[in-house]
């Protein structure tokens, strides 16, 4: 997504991944989206349509059609997280990536993790999904046990938005 800067749009994103996509010259797919990655893995699932063969979200946030990555969560940290994004950005402190996103790994993993972190555009966050249905496959969420960012609770209550889900839970934090 090097093409894409702070201006751009979830469909920005969405219309970059399915380029590279059809570079790969391959008529079948499987996503897999971690974490923000399957809010844009979902819309793409829906440009892919009959391509798609099979999803895998891992701790992914994936909204229900029309709502936003934002949505997924409680009200008080929605507001929180937009007022966060006007004042900071979406590059959370380095504090809070060691503590949080890299609970679990190693020091010199977390070290490349909290240097390579890239901030994002903030509409990938705030804007909503297609109202189109994700097309019918066969979906498996990974839920994450022990991850400080995205609690196993509504890790559950999101992979309900994926039809005929296969649940699995690994013992291991967000990365």
């Amino acid at each position: 997504f090097s093409a894409l800067d702070k201006n751009s749009s979830l469909n920005d994103y969405t219309n970059t991944a399915l380029e590279q996509v059809d570079r790969l010259g391959v008529a079948k797919f499987i996503i897999v989206g971690h974490s923000i990655g399957g809010v844009v893995g979902s819309e793409l699932a829906k440009k892919l349509g009959k391509r798609l063969v099979g999803f895998i979200g891992v701790c992914a946030v994936i909204p229900e059609p029309g709502e936003a990555y934002l949505s997924a969560f409680p009200l008080q940290q929605r507001l929180m997280m937009k007022l966060i994004f006007k004042l900071a950005g979406t590059r959370p402190p380095e504090s809070m990536i060691r503590k949080g996103l890299c609970a679990g790994i190693h020091n010199e993993d977390t070290d490349r993790v909290v240097r390579d972190f890239r901030q994002e555009a903030v509409r990938l966050y705030t804007d909503s999904t297609s109202t189109t249905p994700l097309p019918k496959c066969p979906n498996l969420y990974i839920c994450t046990s022990a991850d400080k960012d995205l609690p196993l609770s509504l890790q559950g209550r999101i992979a309900r938005n994926l039809s005929d889900v296969t649940i699995a839970t690994v013992d291991s934090g967000h990365l």
